[in-house]
């Protein structure tokens, strides 16, 4: 049996049709039509009108030389060249300035059209050439940034151009500018950046003409003749297959081997004439104890592996310095005597944190292991960390005028040399091994007390391990290819290193080191302003 289903019909609509009611006794053909046009006015007005109404301005774009300039309008903020900004329609004050640049001013009357603008916006363009107002902090501050950030070899070009309408006695600093950049140039991207910025001042462009190309080469020429390393730092800055061809060439060869071959022969000369050496000659100042160091030639840098030379290019290349007797302490400055220091100078307190911290002379954790002005308990005689390189040449300073002398911390050389203690070759303070010394291999966890390990040739305790120690000198990854194979074109006084960086060096390594990644000719690096936990220092005297 078959049952069927009833199904319902499925309406049809297509005949159905929808009459409007009369609206306020328009018919709906009539208050439609006044609709559909209040709808497109309002469109219209919204797209044509609104915008101009509610911003009503001018679009302008901002370039400058040098760029990364401020715009300033009516003392507000509006963006960093290069930029596109809007400014609102009537009388403004528009400033474009940049720290070491004359400002640029204008007061103008910014216009502004209704109809339109959100399709067809008032545009205005602004072209400003800023002119320099202090050279020297310019170029102080350039050479800070490019230090810093030398990855960044344009900040060298920037300057360069900014500085090109300069007059000639300015040219000198230009000059100086340059050669001290050099100090911080160890790649083929910053090696061509440098060479570009020397001919953009040279002519003016950064093209080389004869003229220009000329000076150039004579200033290579004077270089070489300054600095016999010069050759590694080229080769350091060489792009790969250049310097290929550079080592393989029969020059390189020999002038290299010839370099081994003339610290090999110093060593010799050296050895016998810089005995362990214990003098009588010592001053007790503020409760420090300063050793006087005789003066000689140190050979600087890894001097312990010349065979290893014949390998590599080594930023540690050794190479002679001659060094003039002086006084250092016989240990870190502890932490007994940093306080007596803060208690004649109570604004390096550390109740003064918040205005040494405005002025940039530490960090947050300056002295922090200190409770305000009262050292922990047991501490007095450890090294004193946390101070940073300010903090320290401030104690120098006020050394040197409570007993009218000149003290101050060591330039790197003569670090390196008190440390060694009159041997030569050897990594170590008493040799090549760092026995006795607070290094990470004795599972220490801090300093320790000073004068703990045994002394070195010249009486001094823990130049290797306890804590880094800051030293004088910028530091430069590149310095020591600007050096002179003759120690008597190395001297101190007129030691080759940059005038100004972005960090200080340190040396001597700590307790959270390992000894044999941290020789007596390791370097190292910290801004300025560093507190840590890993470094202190020692100060040394000039002798009269």
């Amino acid at each position: 049996m078959r049952i069927k289903k009833n199904r319902e019909p499925i309406p049809d609509f297509s005949e159905v049709k929808v009459r409007l009611k009369p609206f306020l006794g328009m018919q709906p053909g009539a208050y439609l039509t006044v609709l559909y046009s209040i709808i497109v006015i309002l469109i219209l007005f919204m797209a044509l009108f609104y915008p101009g109404i509610r911003h009503r301005g001018t679009y302008a774009t901002f370039h400058s030389f040098p760029s990364k300039a401020t715009v300033m309008v009516d003392g507000k903020f509006l963006g960093i060249t290069p930029c596109k900004v809007f400014i609102e329609a009537g009388n403004k004050n528009i400033e474009v300035k940049k720290p070491y640049y004359r400002t640029f001013k204008s007061k103008e009357d910014i216009g502004g059209r209704i109809f339109a603008t959100l399709f067809f916006p008032v545009k205005k363009r602004y072209e400003v050439n800023l002119e320099i107002s202090d050279l020297d902090a310019l170029l102080n501050n350039a050479l800070y940034d490019f230090a810093a950030n030398n990855h960044i070899p344009e900040l060298l070009s920037e300057t360069i151009q900014a500085a090109a309408r300069l007059t000639p006695e300015n040219r000198v600093k230009m000059y100086s500018f340059l050669d001290n950049a050099k100090y911080f140039i160890n790649s083929p991207y910053q090696l061509k950046n440098i060479l570009q910025a020397v001919a953009s001042f040279e002519s003016g462009t950064l093209a080389l003409n004869p003229g220009s190309l000329q000076r150039i080469v004579k200033n290579i020429i004077q270089v070489k003749e300054k600095y016999h390393n010069f050759p590694y730092w080229l080769l350091l800055s060489l792009p790969s297959d250049m310097a290929e061809i550079f080592t393989s060439s029969e020059w390189f060869s020999k002038f290299h081997q010839k370099t081994i071959e003339s610290i090999a022969a110093l060593q010799l000369s050296t050895e016998g004439n810089t005995a362990a050496f214990f003098s009588l000659d010592n001053l007790n100042l503020a409760g420090i104890i300063f050793n006087k160091i005789p003066g000689g030639t140190l050979i600087r840098g890894r001097d312990d592996d010349l065979a290893s030379l014949g390998n590599r290019i080594d930023l540690l290349l050794p190479h002679p310095v001659a060094v003039s007797s002086f006084y250092i302490s016989q240990t870190e400055v502890t932490n007994s005597q940093f306080k007596t220091f803060i208690s004649e100078n109570p604004a390096w307190s550390k109740n003064n944190l918040d205005e040494l911290l405005a002025n940039k002379l530490v960090t947050k954790d300056y002295l922090s292991e200190w409770q305000e002005d009262q050292i922990p308990g047991d501490r007095d005689d450890f090294p004193v960390v946390y101070v940073s390189f300010a903090a320290a040449s401030a104690y120098c300073d006020w050394l040197s005028s409570k007993y009218s002398l000149t003290a101050r911390l060591p330039y790197e050389s003569e670090w390196e040399w008190a440390g060694r203690g009159g041997l030569v070759g050897k990594p170590y303070p008493l040799g090549r091994s760092a026995d006795g010394e607070n290094f990470l291999n004795n599972n220490t966890q801090s300093p320790r007390r000073v004068a703990q390990g045994p002394p070195n040739g010249y009486g001094l305790h823990d130049m290797s391990g306890n804590v880094w120690e800051w030293c004088m000198d910028w530091f430069s990854p590149v310095s020591y290819f600007f050096t002179s194979q003759y120690p008597q074109l190395n001297i101190i006084d007129d030691y080759h290193s940059p005038a100004i960086g972005a960090e200080r060096a340190v040396r001597g390594g700590s307790w959270a080191n390992d000894k044999e990644l941290v020789k007596l000719y390791t370097r190292g690096s910290q801004p300025p302003d560093w507190c840590s936990p890993y470094l202190g220092f020692r100060v040394v005297l000039d002798e009269k």
